[in-house]
């Protein structure tokens, strides 16, 4: 059986390199078990690191204490007090005596899907978007789940994934309900995730709270935690990792968690012999950019709006790497003030990062060559030229990188050999 395992949100088979922020969630979650209350932590960094599986992992951990434990997602689309509420309805499905009646509101609360619990009457929407109607704010919702769920080593533990989607007043409501819940004993913990522009966003748009939050970074792995996702799910299994291929292996994924996966899970499939060499990883490596094609690296380009492709085909276009935005913009005949806007849009994707002052740079391995080869700025520039009226609003997000499935695809570039030609990080040719 195949050791590796892509996709979203899936648990490697070893966790490797986040040994840290594993430790910082469970010493939360054991602070406040012990009533002495918890700074909420937020695991920021870039798609594909493997937050969400922390985050996940924590929710189950937290449960295995007997904890009452919601996990939701923030969307653009959704207010947040809704993704809540109809969490809620779901756990007080769970622990019907363990929480009691469930509140007035959420009995009367029209959630976006049908069900049922006990002394409550759950209402449906039908219309295509639902009138959601009006939830006590999130403060209130949950301090009242938090004071009945406290009890001696239990409480309640909150998971809020790609928290970047939450506006800034729901942000600052979970951190007025964190100081309250410390301030009156409640046994009561709030765990996010989000892309790094999210740390940004609270120092800069609620101070206040900032210095209740505890900021812990996801980064990419090290080349040797990155040899260690490869080589122990490998040998557990019965094959061993030639030490050349393996340092191909390290170079090709970047220190990208998913990107291990997705490599781990081709080679093991290609290759035919123990113990896997070179010339497997070549083979791995051509079908690995195939599902990265027609998945992730095709998902995202496919959520873009047309000002925000053409500023990455820009990106990719300019032949200096990390590449400065005066360039970018210039390709576009656009002033650096008048793209500030769409550059802010772009970054919000999760496929561009910034690379230091005035530098921008791909946030995944490989991406300025799909777009070079598949999506030239030439040929995007010749289709419809740059509009200066489509900057203002917000486009939709980018894929996670983790939702490759399909096959096939595209393939650019030279295959790795003793002189790798690949990627060496989001600049390098492959």
């Amino acid at each position: 059986m195949n050791p590796y395992s892509p996709g979203p949100a899936k648990q490697p088979p070893l966790l490797a390199g986040r040994e840290v922020a594993h430790r910082v969630l469970d010493e939360q979650l054991a602070e406040a078990q012990a009533g002495r209350g918890h700074q909420p932590v937020v695991l920021f960094g870039e798609r594909g690191m493997g937050k969400t599986v922390l985050l996940d992992r924590t929710v189950r951990e937290a449960q295995e204490r007997g904890w009452a434990a919601l996990r939701v997602e923030a969307q653009r689309d959704t207010p947040l007090g809704v993704a809540l509420a109809n969490e809620l309805v779901e756990l007080y499905h769970q622990l019907p005596g363990r929480l009691g009646r469930p509140p007035r509101w959420l009995r009367q609360f029209k959630v976006s899907f049908g069900g049922h619990i006990a002394g409550a009457e759950v209402q449906v929407a039908p219309q295509p978007k639902p009138d959601y109607g009006r939830p006590p704010s999130i403060y209130d919702s949950l301090a009242e789940i938090a004071q009945r769920a406290s009890r001696p080593g239990r409480g309640v533990f909150v998971a809020v994934d790609e928290i970047h989607h939450a506006p800034m007043s729901d942000v600052r409501e979970l951190g007025r309900l964190v100081q309250a819940a410390n301030g009156e004993g409640w046994h009561f913990v709030l765990a996010a995730a989000g892309l790094s522009e999210i740390r940004l966003r609270i120092l800069d748009e609620a101070p206040t709270y900032a210095t209740r939050f505890y900021f812990q970074p996801v980064e990419r792995l090290s080349p040797d935690d990155t040899k260690a996702a490869f080589v122990v799910p490998a040998n557990q299994a019965g094959r061993l990792i030639d030490a050349a291929a393996l340092d191909e292996l390290v170079a090709l994924t970047a220190g990208y968690p998913y990107f291990v996966q997705l490599y781990g899970r081709e080679l093991w499939d290609v290759a035919e012999a123990n113990p896997i060499v070179v010339g497997d990883v070549a083979k791995a490596h051509r079908s690995a950019m195939a599902v990265l094609d027609h998945g992730p690296y095709g998902a995202s380009w496919g959520t873009l709006r047309p000002s925000e492709r053409r500023f990455i085909s820009a990106m990719a276009a300019v032949e200096a790497y990390p590449v400065q935005l005066k360039e970018v913009v210039g390709h576009l005949g656009l002033s650096v003030s008048s793209a500030s806007s769409l550059r802010q849009r772009v970054m919000g994707s999760g496929l561009v990062e910034p690379a230091g002052h005035g530098l921008l740079s791909f946030a995944w391995p490989g991406y300025r060559q799909y777009v070079r080869a598949l999506h030239p700025f030439d040929q995007l520039s010749a289709e419809r030229p740059p509009s200066v009226g489509e900057l203002p609003g917000a486009g939709p997000p980018a894929e996670a990188i983790s939702g490759a499935s399909s096959e096939g695809g595209a393939l650019r570039g030279q295959a790795p050999g003793p002189k790798p030609q690949h990627d060496q990080g989001p600049g390098a040719e492959r």
